[in-house]
């Protein structure tokens, strides 16, 4: 999918950042992108039109500790 910039740069950052690693976590667009609220960033890029998944992961320290993996569907 194509799509010209949206004029949010962090939605722009983040869908970048998916095509060029296929994913990205909360962790990633903090330490990456200085993106501290992803899932906000995420929830605009869907109203946008953006096809995203999101899948819910365990941390490999802990069975207990769950975060979203989010990647671009195009």
């Amino acid at each position: 999918m194509n799509r010209k910039r949206s004029g949010n740069s962090q939605v722009d950052r983040v869908i970048e950042y998916m095509r060029a690693h296929g994913s990205i976590t909360s962790m990633d667009a903090f330490e990456d992108l200085r993106i501290t609220r992803l899932s906000a960033v995420i929830f605009r890029a869907k109203r946008l039109g953006y096809h995203i998944a999101t899948v819910i992961e365990t941390s490999e320290r802990s069975d207990i500790t769950f975060y979203a993996r989010y990647s671009l569907e195009e």
